[in-house]
């Protein structure tokens, strides 16, 4: 039986990640179900995709005579994607492409927002580039498209959607952004609307230590306290961030601080503080901050109410945990789409109209709250009141996450299927439910 080799990138979001993202995780156990079995993951979190020479950045006199600043700064002067020519990319790169049949990208973005500088749309589009440009069938799954700062931008994406054998856009407002680009090069056969491959993943068991953590034993009890989850995001670290950015990274801590009083005031919930995966030390740190300005405020029963679960968790630890949660209040887009998939009554303090379309299919509008805009009190108020309502927001959240994993298993079997067909053999295998142990799978 012919088995076509599957390059996967976008899997990784850092180099020497401990391991591939959700999506990735997701992608990867689908295809194996579906009996592909040859696969290699490259990391596209550092220079070495720079060096590949798709990509340059302009030069000090245009960005002088545009008044930009090629160094540093909020808003750096765009890259420009090359219009011809390749330059040698590093072997290992040019290893991998060369021995793929096809390339499936799982990052999510496609574009910048306002917060985003340009080395991200770099680092994301540079193997999408090089897959278009050698003629590599190219699979992007559900992503951000959009927005786009410049034209240069703008006409990257394009040319990457143009030239991708199948994509699927985040969301119906995702979907017609990428239709709007595309233009007359839109067709759909090959540009479809999907889900984040992320409301498929699985579960795996974490280790508890019940000395530390004596109210938690990771079983659903209705008869216990309500146990409160709370992701503290390390994202007021000064360097390397503009004055817009540790602002609103002071009002999202303050924000944090002000639920964790409310929570140990105005409820009996046991508060379990989880560090962000995206800036672990940092967040533990924050975390173990966040602890000691509660404790001396309450009770003895309120101070053993909070703790830090200082354990790195993979993603489906993490999915795992927050499946045993009965609430959750989150700040970054992995943690949110988690808990989300897990069935958990969900809030997340994100700028609405930043909100990923996976939060937003969802999240009702009163799940997402800004820290920008709400006053403390404004926010205090909605908090409690989506804790206070949470079994009718689990009920709601049953629904809408069973359709989109069925969303989900459509854009597997459509990219299994498409896979077998470049490899020579038949589609048609069908792309059934994860279980609850993953899959082993076999790499290439």
């Amino acid at each position: 039986m012919a088995d076509a080799s599957v390059c996967i990138t976008g899997a990784t979001g850092t180099p020497g990640a401990k391991s591939l993202n959700a999506q990735g995780l997701a992608t990867l156990a689908s295809l194996d179900r579906a009996g592909h079995t040859r696969f290699s993951v490259l990391d596209n979190g550092g220079s070495e995709w720079e060096s590949a020479a798709l990509i340059e950045k302009p030069d000090s006199a245009r960005c002088a005579r545009d008044g930009v600043h090629p160094q540093g700064g909020f808003r750096r002067a765009p890259l420009v994607a090359r219009s011809a020519g390749l330059g040698p990319a590093p072997p290992r790169i040019a290893d991998c492409f060369s021995r793929a049949d096809a390339v499936v990208d799982v990052s999510s973005v496609l574009g910048l927002n306002a917060l985003e500088d340009d080395a991200i749309f770099l680092r994301s589009s540079v193997p999408l580039l090089l897959a278009a440009r050698t003629n590599k069938p190219l699979f992007l799954l559900p992503r951000r498209i959009g927005p786009f700062r410049d034209a240069t931008i703008s006409e990257t994406a394009r040319e990457i959607l143009g030239a991708a054998r199948m994509v699927w856009a985040w969301d119906a407002e995702n979907f017609e952004q990428m239709r709007t680009l595309l233009g007359s090069a839109f067709d759909p056969s090959r540009h479809q609307l999907g889900a984040d491959p992320a409301f498929a993943l699985w579960s795996s068991p974490v280790q508890l230590d019940p000395e530390r953590l004596p109210w938690f034993s990771g079983q659903v009890d209705r008869d216990r306290p309500p146990v409160i989850g709370i992701e503290v995001c390390g994202n007021l670290a000064p360097r390397r961030r503009s004055a817009q950015e540790r602002r609103t990274g002071a009002r999202c801590a303050q924000a944090l601080a002000d639920i964790i009083a409310t929570m140990l005031r105005e409820t009996s919930a046991n508060l379990l503080l989880l560090p962000s995966s995206n800036n672990a030390p940092q967040s533990e740190h924050e975390c173990t901050a966040l602890v000691e300005r509660a404790r001396p405020r309450g009770s003895s029963r309120q101070r053993t109410r909070i703790a830090v679960f200082a354990h790195a968790l993979e993603p489906l630890e993490r999915r795992w945990l927050h499946g045993r949660l009965d609430w959750f209040c989150g700040t970054s887009e992995d943690a949110l789409t988690s808990a989300l998939s897990a069935g958990t009554p969900t809030v997340g303090l994100i700028t609405k109209h930043a909100a990923p379309a996976a939060l937003r299919a969802c999240c009702t509008a009163e799940s997402l709250f800004d820290p920008q805009s709400l006053s403390a009190s404004e926010l205090r108020s909605g908090v409690l009141a989506h804790f206070a309502d949470r079994d009718a927001h689990r009920a709601s959240l049953i629904v809408t996450v069973a359709a989109l994993r069925r969303r989900v298993r459509a854009e597997q079997k459509a990219l299994a299927d498409a896979i077998a067909l470049i490899g020579g053999t038949q589609p048609g295998i069908a792309t059934k439910d994860a279980p609850d142990t993953g899959p082993t799978l076999a790499g290439g």
